[in-house]
């Protein structure tokens, strides 16, 4: 995609739980300089929401599709998704309940990191006591979080398997919009502060993992889509450098291959 193109659509950074509190300057700066990343390269309209951390995984998919429509009314541009984490699950319950608002108005879906199959660091194993510990508060949390209870271990693979058997044009269409970005980082010491703990424990497990997500995490049950492999961990793309061990050219690299799919 050329700097021209890039104003030929609109773009929609959807994040992923706990967004709200990383988007702060002083916290994070969830996508942000991502966000300025791409209007330097001549997109106009670039649009940051911040699903609420506390609901289920379905709510905000409902909010989501109110939003592409509002966005999608406002003009003729297609909209290019770039979803994070929690935000791509989300984003793919939007597409399976308004399969025909997406085949109208969405021209791409990349999902970065995405748990497409539930988080490794909710299953119950055994061994290492802080995974143990660890997996416990996960679990607990989810009792009371709906939020967090849409991150459990295989939450929504039956429902995406369902979909692909039984809606080939709801398939086609996901197959055909959504590009799944996996990451996982092996250099320990550049991974963030705020995900050392977590990328220890699965990496004793000899996961691939990306500090909160294995790559089998990232899998899209049902589906074959296509994929973009980044040696990053989950904070790298979209946060600024309070947490993210990347620079800013990094994150230039990463955006342009994800563009040059699009």
């Amino acid at each position: 995609m050329t700097h021209g193109s890039l104003n030929h659509y609109q773009y929609l950074f959807v994040g992923g739980i706990l967004g709200e509190i990383l988007a702060s300057k002083h916290v994070g700066s969830y996508f942000e300089e991502t966000a300025q990343l791409l209007r330097a390269e001549g997109a106009k309209d670039v649009h940051l929401h911040f699903p609420n951390s506390l609901r289920s995984a379905e709510a905000n998919a409902r909010e989501l599709v109110c939003l592409i429509q509002s966005l999608a009314s406002s003009g003729p541009k297609k909209l290019i998704l770039f979803c994070h984490s929690k935000g791509c699950l989300e984003a793919l319950l939007a597409l399976i309940e308004a399969p025909q608002l997406f085949e109208a108005s969405v021209h791409r879906i990349f999902c970065v990191q995405p748990p497409f199959s539930g988080s490794s660091l909710m299953e119950r194993r055994p061994g290492l006591k802080r995974s143990r510990v660890l997996s416990a508060a996960f679990r607990s949390g989810a009792k009371v979080w709906p939020g967090l209870r849409s991150l459990q271990k295989d939450a929504y693979t039956s429902l995406f398997r369902e979909t692909a058997a039984r809606s080939p044009s709801t398939a086609k269409l996901i197959e055909r919009l959504v590009i799944t970005v996996k990451g996982a980082k092996f250099e320990r010491e550049r991974v963030a502060w705020i995900l050392k703990l977590s990328h220890r424990i699965l990496n004793a497990y000899g996961e691939s993992t990306d500090g909160l997500l294995s790559l089998r995490d990232q899998e899209l049950p049902g589906f074959k889509v296509k994929e973009l492999k980044v040696p990053m961990d989950h904070s790298d793309l979209f946060t600024s450098a309070k947490i993210s061990k990347e620079n800013l050219e990094f994150k230039r690299q990463v955006l342009t291959q994800m563009l040059s799919l699009a």
